[in-house]
């Protein structure tokens, strides 16, 4: 019987010495999950330092920056359009602000110091002689005759045929090769006031001499531009026209 009991009294302190052994076993398997969540902070802490050289990709704006640099060549152009007015003397065209200006359209200019007759509004005629041309290269401003432009000036004879004529300033024009009236001296910046023809009234018989100033470019060539001629100035339209040269 005693040795019954011992024997039933060593069983449980074997179970109980196996179950502490286990224990013991089990605890190092369940401290490795510790340290395994502690690898993924580094992993997470370099991504976010991947996208820093990306802020570099910023750096091509400086060359946008670049881009207004071809802008200093577009200035080249506005200095190579300076010239302009001395291209515009050499070969340009007659600008006119008269707020009367005559075109020559379909008529027959005839050579310089030919006679012709012009006839009023109320049918009074008068005999017109158109007399060679003088080229003033000195006298003006900037107005008249303008930046790459000379003037030309031309002596009138007009003779009244049948009754009286009024004559003025007005009914005479110049225009280019392409019809363009060319701009008169108006304010007699060139040409004085006393020089040019006044509205007044020539009775029959009578004859005056007087002169009219117009603006050309340099070096024109005025045996391609046209002196006109019309009483009625007020339509535009040329009655008689000669050749400026």
């Amino acid at each position: 019987m005693k040795n019954r009991r011992a024997s039933l009294l060593v069983v449980p302190a074997v179970l109980a010495a196996m179950t502490l052994s286990a224990c013991q076993d089990e605890a190092p398997t369940a401290a490795p999950p510790t340290p395994a969540s502690q690898p993924p902070s580094p992993t997470q802490t370099q991504q976010p330092q991947q996208p820093a050289p990306s802020t570099q990709a910023p750096a091509p704006a400086p060359s946008t920056s670049e881009a207004p640099a071809p802008a200093p060549t577009t200035q080249t152009p506005s200095s190579s359009a300076a010239p302009a007015p001395s291209g515009s003397g050499a070969g340009g065209q007659c600008e006119s602000s008269s707020l009367f200006p005559i075109k020559r359209g379909s008529v027959q200019p005839k050579p310089l110091n030919t006679p012709q007759t012009g006839t009023s509004l109320s049918d009074r005629t008068a005999e017109i002689r158109i007399g060679n041309p003088e080229i003033d290269t000195s006298g003006g401003d900037s107005y008249f005759p303008g930046d790459g432009m000379q003037t030309v000036i031309y002596p009138v004879t007009m003779k009244i045929t049948n009754g009286s004529f009024i004559v003025a300033r007005l009914a005479y024009g110049l225009v280019d090769d392409q019809d363009n009236p060319c701009q008169p001296d108006t304010l007699g910046g060139v040409l004085p006031k006393g020089e040019q023809f006044e509205v007044e009234t020539v009775q029959e018989g009578s004859s005056l001499t007087k002169k009219i100033a117009f603006a050309v470019p340099i070096g024109a060539d005025l045996s391609k531009y046209s002196v006109v001629f019309a009483d009625d100035y007020n339509s535009g339209d040329a009655e008689l026209a000669w050749t400026a040269k």
